[in-house]
């Protein structure tokens, strides 16, 4: 499986060449070393296994899931390879809408089919914007064919606004620096 849909969601302008993404300068991180802005240290940071599920589990087996890993989507994995995703909003979109049993309709019947996945290269603005362009609240994130994780439109945020927090630091630091 190769990453889908890089190019597509490269910001205007950005000069962004996929897989190998583009970099935003270091931020400086409490230890003071410098910190990557990609995905995978967004994955490295958020830590946890990767949680998937099989295209003939039960949505109602997917909701439990769910709730126990307090999660709001799945990647989907067949014989090793992500073959879908599944959100809330399939379940609802394509289950309850429907009026399907949840209990015998399985996760293949409702999955969003061939999602998109990033690479890890790619920098948490950049997913942001290709959430926004693909109106998607998570993207699988992989390494070559591997599957490594998933981020969500809250994980970006938070490390948006982490990254936000620095900066201002920086500037707070540098302002009184300069005047003492």
């Amino acid at each position: 499986m190769m990453a889908q849909g890089l190019g597509e969601c490269a910001p205007e302008g950005s000069g962004a060449v996929y897989p190998n993404g583009v970099y935003k300068e270091p931020l400086d991180n409490r230890e003071g070393g410098p910190v990557e802005n990609t995905l995978y240290a967004v994955l490295k940071e958020k830590q946890g296994e990767v949680v998937t599920i099989a295209p003939t589990v039960t949505v109602r087996e997917a909701v439990d899931l769910y709730i126990r890993q307090r999660i709001g989507a799945l990647p989907v994995v067949d014989e090793g390879k992500i073959c879908g995703i599944l959100s809330e909003r399939d379940i609802v979109w394509r289950c309850v809408k429907n009026s399907l049993d949840p209990a015998v309709t399985t996760v293949g019947e409702v999955m969003t089919p061939d999602p998109i996945c990033v690479s890890k290269e790619m920098t948490a603005e950049q997913a942001m914007v290709c959430m926004t362009q693909e109106r998607v609240r998570h993207l699988p994130v992989v390494d070559g064919d591997r599957l490594i994780g998933i981020v969500s439109i809250g994980d970006l945020i938070k490390w948006v606004v982490r990254d936000q927090e620095h900066t201002i630091q920086d500037l707070m630091k540098y302002i009184y620096d300069v005047r003492a």
